[in-house]
């Protein structure tokens, strides 16, 4: 009698361990199942004072049973501070900083800022996002490198770059000429044109070269693209309207010497030219307002 109550009290505490181990196994599933790791990563950068906007999708870990509501970064903003503050050239730290690991692991940012931060290039290529941005701005960062615009020119998605207040020279820019998806190009380094020959046919719609060093005789080599929109540092009678490209539809030449008799009937004939509805040359100060 007492054998048998044993084993009966046995058995009983044998089938209850088992649903025990079973529940907690069933309740880690649950919870692995509906944790959206990208939640905790947005909250950290935003935490760090970034601005981050998000979507949320539902998602089914286990179909017909487990359905979860998950946030994805959708667009990063280190700063927000304007221009006249970028101009004394202070940045951002971000470099080994929770935020800066939190932005490697997100995957569908389409939208980043970067500019006047202290990332790295080896931050920025670690980054999971990388090859899915849209608009990417590193202007003022030590991560532009010819190496990231190696990187970057291989996305298939990426529209519009902005890498002002850098030290890029032509052979840099030259990767970007395999980009299929960029459609805008806002430099601003120790630039003379020269990469420009291997733009011809891209399909570049908005391009802003700054640079003391450009020579204006090397836009010739946009006039097979289909660039509408162009800004340059240069003496504007020293570009030849002809061979700009004839969807051109906005001309701003940033220049601060006195305009002579040809800059003056340059800007005429511009003017004059079929596709253009503006063309007009400010000071070097006024930069920022256009760009």
């Amino acid at each position: 009698m007492k054998s048998s109550t044993l084993r009966k009290w046995q058995f009983s505490m044998t089938g209850m361990l088992s649903v025990f181990v079973a529940a907690c196994l069933m309740f880690g599933v649950i919870r692995f199942c509906s944790t959206c790791e990208e939640d905790a990563v947005i909250d950290t950068m935003r935490d760090a004072g970034w601005f981050v906007d998000d979507y949320a999708i539902y998602e089914e870990r286990i179909p017909g049973w487990v359905r979860v509501k998950c946030r994805y970064a959708s667009s990063v903003s280190v700063t927000s501070f304007d221009q006249s503050f970028r101009k004394i050239n202070r940045r951002v730290v971000v470099e080994d900083t929770a935020a800066l690991h939190a932005l490697k692991r997100c995957s569908h940012i389409s939208k980043l800022d970067l500019s006047y931060t202290d990332v790295s290039e080896k931050s920025l290529l670690e980054a999971t996002a990388l090859m899915q941005l849209n608009t990417a701005n590193l202007s003022g960062s030590p991560c532009m490198t010819g190496r990231v615009m190696q990187e970057l020119a291989r996305s298939k998605n990426l529209g519009g770059l902005t890498l002002m207040d850098s030290r890029l020279i032509d052979d840099d820019l030259i990767p970007l000429s395999k980009s299929e998806s960029l459609t805008s190009l806002k430099v601003e380094g120790e630039i003379t044109g020269s990469f420009l020959s291997s733009f011809g046919g891209s399909n570049l719609r908005d391009l802003s070269i700054i640079s003391e060093e450009l020579q204006a005789s090397t836009l010739a080599s946009l006039g097979s693209t289909s660039l509408e929109y162009l800004s340059v540092t240069c003496k504007p009678s020293e570009i030849s309207i002809n061979e700009l490209p004839r969807n051109i539809r906005r001309i701003v030449i940033f220049y601060d010497l006195p305009l002579d008799q040809k800059d003056r009937s340059w800007l005429k004939a511009a003017m004059e030219k079929n596709s253009v509805i503006y063309a007009d040359v400010h000071p070097l100060s006024k930069i920022a307002e256009y760009l």
